[in-house]
């Protein structure tokens, strides 16, 4: 079996989410917790680094987040959380 494409894992990353009903952030409502997945993986090393852009400190159920991501992405050799405040 060959490599998974960027779209399989994408879809699999949004299933995850879904799975895990975190709310992906609205900018009109300012409501929501997600507000970007920033994934960047190295040319040679193949590893894989994963950043959850967030509206709030809190992240529920975090740990448990991280821990199914890594465990469908095993290059995930970093897992981040940056918060991000919306000020209106």
């Amino acid at each position: 079996m060959g490599q998974t494409t960027y779209e399989e894992e994408l879809a699999a990353k949004k299933e995850l989410v879904k799975s895990f009903k975190i709310w992906i952030y609205n900018e009109d409502t300012g409501r929501g917790i997600l507000r970007h997945v920033l994934v960047r993986k190295g040319m040679s090393t193949k590893q894989v680094m994963v950043v959850l852009v967030t509206a709030c400190p809190e992240f529920p159920h975090k740990n448990n987040f991280v821990a199914e991501l890594r465990k469908e992405l095993q290059e995930a050799l970093a897992v981040w959380q940056s918060y991000t405040a919306f000020v209106r």
